[in-house]
């Protein structure tokens, strides 16, 4: 039995892993360990627990219902799996085996529970610290036991193998404690079933031992990459998976299970006797409560007059001086934030600065932003900073990775007095070793983010923050290596040795200073022109500067709320030992499991009311791409895209006219928030109320967009843009020119098909027209039949320099953008004899 639970619980370790994507994707095969786990755990309690409080029982199935109707999935299995399992074990299921298989569910769902709450709890821990010198110490001893050479620097070991030295960077994630800190507490819920005078000292040596195989294990690993230099042994879930497996034997040698069933609890007879069990784990559920609160709420302090300072004396990267339009082109045109400061200008009153820094010019605003600094910072600058922020201000400190152009080394005396610090490294995402997709989390989302969409990295540095700043996006499942000054963008050329961390990092913190608040944001990248208005962007930049430009009202909630959690759980504790209860623990236990997010999902919609994206003070043209029914791709999720289906540089030059695009996942919400709508090949049907609404937002002076391809079979266009008086064609030309309508080639020898019905613009060969308009109301219609002419294909990428031609086919783009603006009655600059 006992070998039969250990596996079962160890199955269940793995889930975390697996299913969760803690490293990498997630992988379904997550959910075959979780049908074994429930199963052995099942076939090894059949004849040993059995519930006879029917009261408490159901009492504890309508707060896991609960809980798990405010979770996310996959956090939400364990308290699914406690209402199933209890469910059918309390009504005595028939036949037999289904109540058995209940009691496997409730205890999986206990573990799964506490292993997700503890997951979630130990984030931001593991992501302050990666590397430990007593680690690299254990390893450098342990492996020259074992006959390596080694040597030890700090944090660092050396170790030499077949083809030279390895530096290995020595931290407790690569040890793999996620997964044995999960199996041991997925151990914690089965200690009613170990003989009570045992009971702790068992517990003490299976944590001894499981520790000291990990480090055992740790050095292995190490000696094995060194003769492989296979990087995927640290982190692979599938290494670990095995790498553990030897510990199973031990552990079950260790646990002392009770050899007869223990009798059923006796009937509750009177209230003292419900009081009696009952204060111990209403104390650990208060507990788990308050700390949770204390780590979750934020202070929705006072807003301020939303006056953003950008400076600019301090930096020659990413400027905001110079206009992103029509006539400008290159890299250093989208390496470049003046959207950025138009889009904030449209929120809040941005002003630049091009002097130094000093107390009379911090008097003018509440946000301060120090983007990409390539010059320092002066002593009296800095004191003026820490003083402005003292007294209320808020300072948003923008730094990038591997220290690049040295905006880490200029940044860092001033965050340095906030106790932050930029590292000079590079993220990349654990599994792939490409850029990094951020997801924010299901538990306690920091209001910044609680938000954001899927949100794509370039490539950020990390941060050092202590324990009293809140990191905002903890980054999983990445790896972390040095910069390197041997190449020009100071990438580390070897990101799969040994000496990279792994695991969780911290890329955006927030510290609190006196009345005002600190950010520090490790990516400038994502807010360049070309990035700007990608899904994630505008809002993260929103929200930032909305909980910057408010002064605090409260103390720090961890210093109230820890001390006050801790002291709770010792009290509850203590009435948990004097009663030699271990039922009780498992029902503290479980209480922790439900306590840890019913707190978190009270403490985000409390954060939810408080803090709402900041509404437009200024007029915006804006520019919505719709998704729902089209087909095409741009930087969401990923770079690696088809060109020819890539149209991000088409949905970057709507703001060489100060237009905002932005992306929509409903073709309702674009028509209701837009002045121009784009549908780009449309292959999903219109139902008849989105066709009404699309006559009406034209009518009323809506600009909408439609563009369709030859091959594209499964086009639902023409049911769009009929009604409104244009077809486009699905039958390719011969390939010829394409003119614009002053008779100037834009392309050469494309395959497009024909528009019929309004007034052209675009031409294959002579006449034949391959754009056109037709104006309906107050509004205008356009239909394109070869969209990959707006392409990334035949555009190019953002940071073309185009020639003549290609310039010319710019101008085509621009003349169907301009549509967007309400003033746009000769805007498409066509011949009066056309119009």
């Amino acid at each position: 039995m006992k070998i039969c639970l250990c596996i079962g619980i160890y199955c269940l370790a793995l889930v975390p892993a697996f299913l969760h994507g803690l490293v990498g994707r997630p992988r379904p095969i997550g959910l075959v360990f979780l049908a074994i786990g429930v199963l052995l755990n099942g076939l090894a309690l059949r004849n040993v627990l059995r519930l006879e409080r029917r009261a408490g029982v159901a009492a504890a199935a309508l707060c896991s219902c609960a809980v798990a109707l405010l979770l996310p999935y996959p956090q939400s299995l364990g308290p699914l799996l406690f209402l199933v399992g209890v469910s059918l074990a309390a009504l005595g299921a028939r036949p037999p085996g289904l109540g058995r298989l209940g009691i496997g569910l409730a205890l999986s769902g206990i573990i799964l529970s506490l292993q997700s709450s503890i997951l979630a709890l130990s984030q931001p821990l593991l992501s302050r610290h990666h590397e430990q010198t007593w680690v690299a110490a254990a390893l450098a001893q342990v492996a020259r036991l074992a006959g390596a050479v080694t040597h030890r620097l700090d944090t660092r070991a050396f170790i030499l193998g077949p083809t030279g030295v390895f530096e290995v960077a020595a931290g407790l994630q690569k040890t793999g404690i996620l997964f044995w800190g999960s199996f041991l507490f997925g151990l914690l819920p089965t200690l009613p079933l170990w003989e009570p005078r045992r009971r702790l000292r068992a517990l003490a040596l299976v944590g001894l031992s499981t520790g000291l195989y990990a480090v055992l294990r740790y050095v292995m690993v190490v000696l094995l990459y060194a003769e492989t230099e296979w990087f995927p042994l640290f982190w692979s879930p599938w290494a670990v998976a095995v790498s553990f497996l030897p510990l199973l034997p031990l552990i079950a040698a260790l646990i002392p299970l009770q050899h007869a069933p223990p009798r059923p609890a006796p009937a509750l007879r009177s209230s003292a006797r419900v009081t009696r069990p009952f204060w111990p784990a209403a104390g650990m559920f208060v507990a788990v409560l308050a700390f949770v609160a204390g780590l979750g709420l934020e202070d929705p302090g006072r807003a301020k007059r939303g006056r953003v300072l950008i400076d600019e004396a301090h930096s020659d990267w990413e400027k905001t001086t110079r206009a992103f339009d029509t006539e400008w082109y290159g890299e250093e045109s989208t390496y470049n934030y003046y959207c950025l400061r138009r889009f904030l200008d449209c929120h809040y009153d941005v002003s630049i600065a091009e002097t130094a820094i000093a107390p009379e010019l911090l008097q003018t605003c509440d946000v301060l932003i120090l983007k990409t600094p390539t010059r320092p910072f002066g002593p009296d600058e800095i004191t003026a900073i820490v003083e402005f922020v003292e007294a209320g201000g808020g300072l948003y400190l923008i730094g990038d990775h591997t220290n690049v152009f040295g905006t880490s080394s200029y940044l860092n005396p001033v965050a340095r007095e906030f106790r932050l610090r930029f590292n000079y490294d590079g993220t990349y995402d654990l599994e792939s070793g490409g850029l990094q997709l951020y997801r924010r989390p299901g538990f306690l989302p920091h209001p910044i983010v609680q938000r954001l969409p899927p949100f794509l990295f370039a490539t950020s540095c990390t941060l050092r923050a202590p324990m009293t700043a809140c990191s905002v996006i903890t980054g999983r499942g990445l790896r972390s290596t040095e910069a390197d000054y041997g190449g020009r963008s100071f990438f580390n050329r070897h990101p799969d040795l040994a000496s990279a961390n792994l695991g969780s990092f911290v890329q955006l913190a927030a510290a609190r200073h006196g009345r005002g608040r600190v950010l520090a944001f490790t990516d400038s990248t994502v807010f360049s022109n070309f990035g700007i208005f990608v899904p994630g962007k505008p809002e993260l930049l929103l929200a930032s500067v909305d909980w910057l430009d408010r002064v605090n009202r409260w103390p720090a909630p961890l210093r109230i709320a820890l001390p006050a959690a801790v002291g709770i759980l010792l009290i509850a504790w203590i009435l948990i030992r004097c009663r030699r209860g271990a039922g009780q623990l498992v029902i503290a236990l479980w209480l922790v499991a439900v306590a840890v997010p019913l707190a978190g999902a009270i403490v985000g919609a409390v954060n939810s009311l408080t803090y709402r994206l900041p509404q437009p003070q200024k007029p915006m043209v804006t520019v919505a791409f719709e998704t729902e029914h089209s087909s095409f791709e741009l930087p969401i999720t990923s770079l690696r895209h088809d060109p020819s289906r890539d149209f991000h540089t088409f949905y970057v030059w709507a703001q060489r006219l100060g237009y905002v695009p932005r992306v929509c996942g409903s073709f309702s919400e674009a028509l209701g928030s837009a002045n121009a709508v784009v549908v780009i090949r449309p292959v999903e049907p219109f139902t008849p109320r989105e066709l009404t609404r699309a006559a009406s937002f034209v009518e009323q002076g809506g600009c909408l967009i439609v563009m369709d391809s030859p091959d594209n079979a499964a086009s639902t266009a023409n049911v769009l843009c009929g009604p409104l008086g244009l077809t486009v064609g699905h039958e390719p030309l011969p390939p010829s020119d394409l003119r614009d309508l002053d008779g100037e080639v834009v392309a050469a020898n494309r395959a497009a098909a024909v528009v019929t019905g309004g007034t052209p613009v675009l031409f294959a060969g002579d006449d034949r027209p391959v754009l056109a308009f037709k104006r309906s109301g107050t509004g205008i219609v356009l239909a394109m039949a070869d969209a990959r002419l707006f392409a990334n294909s035949s555009l190019g990428p953002s940071s073309t320099v185009p020639d003549e031609r290609q310039r010319r086919l710019y101008e085509v783009v621009y003349r169907v953008f301009r549509q967007a603006d309400p003033g746009r009655e000769v805007s498409l600059g066509v011949p009066d004899r056309l119009r």
